[in-house]
């Protein structure tokens, strides 16, 4: 079987561009090779230029050079490409008896590199691909599964080669899962989302409802867009899920990021009116089309979606066609309101917000009352209190019937907004009052953060505990109003939101309500201050498709693994001259691995490089205490039975920036390194 069936005119056409992807991550030492090994070029012009046999010669030379150097990431690399020339023979061979013969060849190379590099998805994928052609699935699933428990940023493109395994051994429903799974990885890569569909139009069509909701969600609008009008086609949709499919592309086009009447001349429009006659969509796709071209925006030109029956809630929201629709209009108008055209963001608001009397959309309201409070037009807001204020506490209570807290907590907010501009503050024993309303939406918040009551934790935005705050100070409670925002500031802490904290802790500032010194509450806004401004150091995952797009199924290098670290031979007493000790070889090679996979993950540092890092404890042994990189020379810091020793190491291949400078310490403190105790310095130098 060939996962991802692709000529091999395509895979080396493809091998630069991929291995500069990963370059440009984390070098490894074969984007450095051909400089130290002439072998190496040679085998990879063989390589791109289908010379199979010069090139497998080649590599063996690379391999052998390896060996003399005892360098485990050249010997790995090597073999490596030893499998990759061979299984390409046998993908190119009509000679059954060599397929096989170099098929069992690759699977040996490939379990060799393996063994000198253990934390690789890309080698597990091609030996996977291996295994399936000598007809052995069950081992080639085991390898695939193997490579996606790895933490590796091409696990989409492994999950991808999943499915089509899963496929071939008659999996489908699960082949489906693993396609999503690859198309939620790589949002732009089309290829696992296209196969998906197809799989659920074969073999289970209400499937492919669920599937599209799930497009959406993970933002694949695009893909979505394209393929909702198309489907309308197929004649086996009952009538219900013909209109959830029309849900799924209002939908679609809420998460967009377009002028309104530019839809009208999309692919999709287009789509869309060749179905104006059907007697279930028709009028909800012409509805669509006039709602983005702007000239008729009274609520009453949108029955057909303000009447929907629900066809089948929004698995991520729970939302249904009427509130999706009504989604899609509010976002229109705040796409209006951002370029400037007050108007019909407003028409496009009271769209959203009077739909149906029933389903009040309480955010529709509030960007209707920051708009005409932005306007000063106090008036229309206060219009509007009058005639759609039963209905909001109507809508509120029906979504405490139904224990929503998300939908509860949108009813208090925007109530609240309300309130505040109107200058209707109260306190907190008034329903009708700011107050009162920003509190219960609070609560309803961090009760929902509490109980795991939500999908998702209900975001609290700083504008609205800075309105409230502004509520207790213009009611005389300036000491609730700094503890509130010093509480909520700590919330944002908790969940590593330093911009809203930062917002919070300058209002206090700005307002002189900042705890005094001596004040019970100092020392928790200091520390809530040094949080914001001097942040631990943090890590950011991978993106889960970076440098797999428009790749072939087979990897054309070995992923780029922790930079190479090479010791010197021996250590040294810190502070006693130049004795020095030999190292064992198994010390050595466990000291050279931990500080490689430390090194590595200060190249790939989203935040830059930094000059002091506390050592993770748990990843490297005991006796390291502090490590030290400038370049491409560095120094280990150990201590042993009481004493502290030194040792340099040097990079052959230097990890991602050449400026790499990096002091490393484990927490607490070394002793006797040098004249003086390491301790970290308040600037990180």
């Amino acid at each position: 079987m060939n996962i991802h069936k692709t000529s091999w005119n395509a895979v080396v056409g493809r091998v630069a561009a991929a291995g500069m992807l990963l370059l440009a991550a984390r070098p490894g030492w074969a984007a450095v090779a051909e400089e130290n090994s002439p072998a190496w070029g040679a085998a990879q012009a063989a390589l791109r230029e289908e010379r199979w046999p010069e090139a497998f010669r080649a590599f063996e030379v690379v391999r052998a050079e390896a060996r003399r150097a005892r360098d485990r990431a050249r010997l790995a690399d090597a073999e490596f490409y030893l499998g990759l020339v061979r299984q390409q023979q046998a993908e190119h061979s009509t000679d059954a008896a060599a397929r096989e013969r170099w098929l069992a060849e690759a699977a040996r190379h490939y379990e060799a590199a393996m063994r000198g590099r253990t934390n690789t998805g890309g080698i597990r994928n091609n030996l996977a691909q291996v295994l399936a052609r000598q007809g052995r699935l069950e081992e080639a699933l085991r390898t695939l599964e193997e490579a996606l428990a790895l933490p590796d940023e091409r696990q989409g493109f492994y999950a991808e080669n999943y499915a089509a395994l899963l496929l071939e051994a008659g999996r489908w429903r699960d082949a489906c899962r693993f396609y999503a799974l690859a198309a939620w990885a790589q949002p732009d890569y089309t290829a696992p989302a296209e196969k998906l569909v197809a799989l659920c139009l074969e073999h289970e069509l209400p499937l492919l409802i669920t599937y599209l909701w799930e497009m959406v969600n993970h933002g694949q609008v695009l893909q979505a867009e394209r393929q909702v009008p198309a489907l309308l086609d197929d004649p086996r949709w009952e009538p219900a899920q013909r209109r959830e499919l029309l849900t799924v592309l209002a939908a679609a086009l809420t998460r967009h990021a377009y002028a309104p009447r530019e839809f009208l001349g999309r692919d999709s429009a287009r789509e869309l009116r060749r179905h104006f006659a059907d007697a279930t969509v028709g009028e909800g796709a012409r509805e669509l089309l006039r709602l983005h071209a702007g000239e008729d925006l009274e609520p009453r030109s949108f029955r057909w979606w303000g009447q929907l029956p629900a066809g089948g809630p929004e698995p991520a929201s729970g939302r249904g066609a009427a509130e999706t629709f009504q989604a899609l209009a509010r976002s229109l108008g705040e796409r209006c309101q951002a370029a400037g055209d007050l108007g019909l963001a407003e028409r496009y608001y009271r769209v959203a917000a009077e739909l149906d009397p029933r389903l009040p959309d309480p955010e529709a309201f509030t960007a209707l009352a920051n708009l005409y409070a932005g306007d000063e037009r106090l008036d229309r807001l206060a219009e509007l209190m009058r005639e759609h204020e039963g209905e909001l506490f109507e809508g509120k209570g029906e979504a405490y019937r139904q224990a929503d807290p998300g939908q509860i907590y949108r009813f208090h907010s925007a109530l609240g907004v309300i309130y505040s501009h109107l200058g209707r503050w109260g306190d907190s024993g008034r329903v009708n009052s700011a107050i009162f309303q920003f509190e219960r939406a609070l609560a309803v918040a961090e009760e929902a953060s509490r109980s795991g009551t939500t999908a998702k934790p209900i975001q609290v935005p700083p504008q609205l505990v800075m309105r409230l705050a502004d509520g207790y100070e213009r009611t005389a409670q300036a000491t609730k109003s700094a503890r509130l925002q010093l509480e909520q500031a700590e919330r944002y802490l908790g969940v590593e939101d330093r911009q809203s904290a930062d917002q919070l802790l300058r209002r206090l500032e700005q307002s002189g309500l900042a705890p005094r010194p001596g004040a019970p509450e100092k020392l928790q806004f200091d520390r809530c201050v040094e949080a914001v401004r001097n942040p631990p150091t943090t890590r950011v995952t991978p993106d889960l498709g970076a440098g797999i797009r428009g790749r072939p199924g087979i990897a054309t290098g070995p992923e780029a693994a922790a930079p190479e670290v090479r010791l010197a031979p021996d250590v040294r007493a810190v502070g006693v001259g130049s004795g020095q000790v030999p190292i064992g070889m198994d010390e050595r090679r466990r000291w050279e691995a931990a500080v490689g996979d430390l090194l590595r993950e200060a190249a790939a540092d989203a935040m830059g490089p930094r000059q002091f890092e506390l050592l993770r404890g748990d990843r490297l042994p005991a006796e390291v205490k502090a490590v030290e990189v400038d370049g491409r020379r560095g120094r280990l810091i150990l201590q042993k039975d009481g004493a502290a020793y030194e040792t340099e190491f040097t990079l052959p291949s230097q990890p991602a920036s050449s400026t790499l400078h990096r002091r490393f310490i484990r927490a607490g403190e070394v002793k006797g390194v040098g004249t003086k105790t390491v301790r970290p310095s308040r600037d990180g130098r």
